[in-house]
């Protein structure tokens, strides 16, 4: 590997690292409820590619800054956050996908995640929360990693109705938003389950059970030829002290355990290789404050 290419993987790493850091440790790709999202980040199913990191789209020039202005993808009156393309979409039948506004480094790619980082967002009514988003997208790219069918079969096989059952739910892009949506709260309270509802925690309590049967179904060699990986679980988040929180330190774990070869985070989209066909939208919206 030529030292250029070294050093700017090197620094995707550290990116990724900054905002798996930002994000509670039970959400990242070695904790309780991340391990799809770390699927997402690091696995590549089926065509067993690099890992992969986030992209910009809709980015603020200094002349929209200047004037309270920013480019909006939006759908259905709503502000689009971030979104991810699944394989098997054409982007060239897609308009919105062509906008040069919105992606001014070129048309997204498929099986790629996008977000938005807006500068001054209380302009704008929406709250700026990228690093929840990315987790976001993550998870549906990770979702469509996994061999579901078989999922359902294995927990099914256990005797675990209700873990087959979340597999299910994962099929459909409103099932994995019923599950995201606990995720979402969680990373919202910083990991503290307890200002959570009960219902969300009760869905929480669920993502992780499932998780584990998904730790259990990766053996090594189903790991080989899915191309994924189980990342090494997070340690025992440590009572916090201020600064703790202010340095918004990992507990050690997960993440370090994946491929840190993130690739590209803030280039041009030309150099992916990967294919296209069906689509299948998976967005997250920006929130009102």
């Amino acid at each position: 590997m030529e030292g250029r290419e070294a050093s700017q993987k090197l620094m995707d790493y550290e990116l990724m690292m900054d905002i798996f850091n930002r994000v509670p440790a039970d959400a990242r790709p070695g904790g309780k409820y991340g391990l799809i999202a770390g699927f997402g980040y690091a696995g590549d199913y089926p065509t067993k590619g690099d890992v992969t990191t986030p992209r910009q789209f809709g980015q603020q020039t200094p002349e929209m800054l200047r004037y309270g202005e920013a480019p909006a993808y939006s759908s259905g009156g709503r502000r689009v956050a971030g979104f991810y393309v699944p394989p098997d979409f054409d982007v060239s039948a897609n308009e919105i996908l062509q906008s040069k506004r919105l992606f001014p480094m070129g048309t997204p790619q498929s099986d790629e995640v996008y977000y938005q980082d807006l500068i001054q967002a209380d302009r704008f009514g929406v709250e700026n929360n990228p690093d929840r988003t990315i987790l976001h997208e993550f998870y549906h790219r990770g979702v469509n990693k996994l061999p579901l069918d078989e999922l359902i079969e294995f927990a099914k096989n256990k005797g675990d109705i209700d873990s087959s059952f979340i597999f299910k739910q994962m099929q459909r892009t409103s099932g994995q938003h019923f599950l995201l949506d606990a995720i979402d709260a969680f990373i919202d309270s910083e990991g503290d389950e307890s200002e959570l509802p009960s219902y969300l925690r009760s869905k929480l309590s669920r993502i992780e059970k499932a998780n584990d049967v998904i730790r259990e179904y990766m053996t090594p060699e189903r790991q080989e030829e899915l191309g994924l990986r189980i990342p090494l679980k997070e340690s025992e988040p440590k009572q916090k002290g201020i600064l703790d929180k202010l340095l918004g330190k990992a507990q050690g774990g997960g993440v370090q355990s994946l491929a840190p070869m993130a690739k590209n985070m803030y280039r041009g989209y030309d150099d992916i290789k990967r294919g296209v066909g069906s689509y299948m939208p998976h967005t997250r919206y920006s929130r009102r404050p």
